[in-house]
């Protein structure tokens, strides 16, 4: 679909919705994905929100990691330092770069290096008591492993079924309160029926 009908006299298109979707929000981050699909990313440019859409492998399998306890994304932000070091934003854009290419070919190799953050999660990761173990756990079975926004949920990505089923025996084992989520990637994105 192009255009949604709305009050019998008005359309909305896809990059419309996302317009408004973000002035409610206050960022695109989560709604580029869920309006268009795929592997998306978004970011506000003044009045304006700018998307861009990159092929995804579909060889990766992503599992979410949801902890028995909340963190508010407010609790997450307060242990965020003012300022940052060039070296560590360097670190994290290079890495960026990386991330894209990454995802589209399935390079576990690459991914698990480009996950590397210096901005965010050395700060939210004290905040999650066993995440380093289930990095540790990702890490071991060659899959990467990130803080999947600002937390409390963490996000494993493989590329092996076996690799995945492994995981999710040690987590449940080690953390039996904690859902374990398979994860699906939406092509399509925002559907009307």
């Amino acid at each position: 679909f192009s255009k949604i009908f709305i009050n019998n006299d008005y359309y909305l298109c896809e990059n419309d919705i996302l317009k408004f979707a973000t002035e409610i929000e206050g960022h695109p981050d989560n709604l580029a994905p869920a309006i268009f699909g795929g592997f998306t990313a978004a970011v506000r440019d003044g009045d304006a929100v700018r998307s861009v859409r990159y092929p995804l492998s579909s060889a990766l399998r992503f599992l979410a990691v949801i902890p028995d306890f909340e963190l508010s994304t407010a609790r997450a932000r307060q242990v965020m330092p003012a300022q940052y070091s060039r070296e560590d934003a360097v670190f994290n854009l290079s890495r960026t770069a990386l991330l894209i290419r990454a995802f589209e070919a399935a390079d576990m190799d690459l991914l698990r290096f480009s996950v590397k953050d210096r901005l965010h999660q050395p700060y939210r990761l004290p905040l999650i008591p066993g995440a380093e173990e289930v990095f540790a756990a990702a890490e071991k079975e060659g899959a990467a492993a990130f803080i999947s926004g600002a937390g409390s949920t963490l996000m494993i990505v493989s590329d092996s079924e076996a690799a995945e089923a492994r995981l999710r025996e040690t987590l449940s084992g080690r953390f039996p309160s904690w859902a374990l989520l398979p994860q699906e990637v939406d092509p399509q994105g925002l559907q009307i029926l």
